[in-house]
C-alpha cells in the first residue's frame, strides 16, 4: 500500500499513517509485539523507506525490543550499498534471500575473499537462497539487483560490542576509500 501526503503536523504521511510499524529512526522500525506477517505491499513500504534515506536501506524488526532473545528482521538495500565487513562475536546467523540477487562474501581475518556465494530468491542454477553465519566470521555483502531483499534471524539480546566491523575495511563515512576497496574487493572475488 502506498501512502502520500503529510498529517496535521507536517509529518511524511507514510510514517504515521501505517500505525502498527513503531518507528525507531529513518531505518530501523519495529513491528507491535505478538503474532506478525509481512505481505507484498509492506515489503514495497520498506523499500520506498529505503529509497528515501542515504544509506539505501531500511529494517523492520519482528521482534518486540532490542533485549528480546530472537531477533528476526527483514531488511531492504538497494544497488551499490556499501554493506562494510564485519562479524558477530558471539552469535550466528540466518540469512534468507526473500527478493533479489546478490553476493555474500566470506572473509578472513586478514581481510582476503574465501568465498563469493550467488544469492538469489528466485532459484537460479548456481544461486543459494538461505546462509547460515557462524560466530566470528568476517563477512560482507554486494547487491546485483535493484533491491536485495533478506529474512535475517540471529540470538539477542542486541549488544553492539559482539559486533565488529573489520579494522581493514573503510569506515562508511570515507566514500574514497570505500570506493577503492569496493573495486579491490570485486576484483578478488571475481578471481575466485
Amino acid at each position: 500500500m502506498t501512502i502520500r501526503g503529510v498529517d496535521q503536523q507536517g509529518r511524511n504521511a507514510m510514517d504515521v499513517a501505517h500505525s502498527r510499524w513503531i518507528i525507531q529512526n529513518d531505518e530501523v522500525l519495529y513491528a507491535p509485539a505478538g503474532f506478525n506477517a509481512l505481505a507484498p505491499a509492506d515489503i514495497d513500504e520498506l523499500k520506498q523507506r529505503a529509497a528515501r534515506t542515504p544509506r539505501q536501506r531500511c529494517r523492520v524488526c519482528l521482534h518486540d525490543a532490542p533485549d528480546a532473545m530472537l531477533h528476526d528482521m527483514v531488511i531492504v538495500q538497494g544497488r551499490g550499498i556499501y554493506a562494510r565487513p564485519h562479524r558477530h562475536l558471539t552469535r550466528p546467523e540466518t540469512i534468507i534471500v526473500l527478493e533479489g540477487e546478490g553476493t555474500f562474501i566470506r572473509l578472513s581475518n586478514d581481510g582476503k575473499p574465501v568465498a563469493a556465494i550467488s544469492l538469489s530468491a528466485t532459484g537460479r542454477p548456481g544461486t543459494t537462497q538461505v546462509i547460515r553465519v557462524p560466530v566470528s566470521e568476517f563477512h560482507g555483502l554486494t547487491i546485483e539487483s535493484e533491491w536485495l531483499v533478506i529474512c535475517e534471524s540471529t540470538l539477542g539480546p542486541f549488544d553492539a560490542k559482539a559486533n565488529e566491523f573489520a579494522a581493514w575495511s573503510p569506515p562508511q563515512e570515507d566514500v574514497a576509500a570505500v570506493a577503492r576497496y569496493l573495486d579491490e574487493l570485486k576484483a578478488h572475488v571475481a578471481a575466485l
